[in-house]
């Protein structure tokens, strides 16, 4: 698993140098040739046996009209089946125009091993080979030539002298001539892949859509509890009300626990028993207030001292034997 997590990296890796490289790595392509090594999103150039060319006058103003024209000029031409069109001016009213099989291409470089990820941009040679001036052999068998401005191929053994191809392409210019070939429509990934991943694509969505409508089932229901328990106790509609009446109740219930620890705090005070007693006790807006019946006037200072260890004394009076004690929040 080591291993094919580490070639799995190194092609990733590769296709993303590809990528990012000005020096793109240019292929050529014929019907069992390949000239140059595959490699991530590489560029490929096909030869003549990929595509039908003619040089046409055309009685046009702009470039759009001509893709009007374009099936009529291969009017009985082609094979039957589908076709793309494409057209490049020379000048004045001269194009060169192309009809090519989108089906046939991605079957072709199927048969040669070309995968998805082997293609970049596609260029015809028509566009790209417009320059050469010798014969360019491509293969054993076959060169290319240029004749009076449209590349054929033809057998090698009708050219006295020729250059390899290879040679020519290392310092091609490319030009902005590329082809739109639908290579998805048409994929080179093999029907069982397409149906596996198609499947696993479905359990998904599937998988999604399920825990979806779990989650909306759930929220459905706590929203109908919510709308319950707020019914039935009267509390308010909105959050934002709910909100302020949560952080008055808690505020609520802070000040009530403070005063229980105050009055725990008073009634745990240092009394002479049989002598000394808490006449009564009470909560005010300021903190609470108490009584004590004192045994002797003198034993005030002594509970005053016991009391400011936790009380914040607002007032302390001793009328006759009686400890009256105010204190604050």
């Amino acid at each position: 698993m080591l291993e094919l997590d580490f070639i799995k990296k190194r092609v990733d890796l590769e296709s993303l140098k590809a990528l990012l490289s000005k020096d793109k790595n240019v292929v050529f392509v014929d019907l069992d040739t390949i000239v140059g090594e595959l490699k991530p999103k590489s560029t490929l150039i096909l030869s003549p046996s990929f595509y039908w060319v003619r040089k046409e006058q055309l009685p046009v103003k702009y470039s759009f009209e001509v893709k009007k024209l374009l099936p009529s000029l291969f009017d009985g031409l082609l094979p039957s089946g589908e076709f793309s069109y494409k057209a490049t001016k020379e000048g004045g009213n001269s194009y060169i125009v192309f009809a090519y099989s989108d089906k046939e291409i991605v079957e072709r470089l199927q048969r040669l091993g070309i995968k998805d990820a082997h293609i970049g941009e596609i260029y015809f040679a028509q566009s790209e080979l417009l320059d050469i001036t010798t014969p360019l052999q491509i293969s054993e068998e076959f060169a290319l030539i240029n004749q009076d401005g449209i590349i054929c191929k033809i057998p090698l053994a009708f050219v006295d002298s020729s250059q390899d191809i290879s040679f020519f392409l290392r310092d091609l210019k490319l030009t902005k001539n590329r082809i739109n070939v639908n290579i998805f429509s048409h994929s080179l990934i093999d029907s069982t892949s397409i149906k596996r991943g198609s499947v696993a694509i479905m359990l998904v969505i599937l998988a999604l859509f399920t825990k979806y409508f779990l989650y909306q089932q759930t929220l459905n229901s706590l929203e109908q509890q919510k709308f319950s328990i707020s019914k039935s106790y009267n509390l308010p509609a909105t959050q934002i009300q709910l909100n302020a009446l949560k952080s008055s109740l808690q505020r609520d219930s802070s000040r009530e626990i403070a005063i229980r620890e105050k009055i725990s705090f008073v009634l745990r005070a240092p009394l002479i028993g049989g002598s000394e007693f808490i006449h009564k006790i009470a909560a005010t807006k300021q903190g609470i207030s108490f009584e004590i019946e004192l045994k002797e006037p003198k034993r005030a200072e002594a509970l005053r001292d016991y009391l400011q260890k936790e009380l914040e004394i607002d007032r302390i009076r001793v009328v006759d034997n009686i400890m009256k004690v105010e204190t604050k929040s």
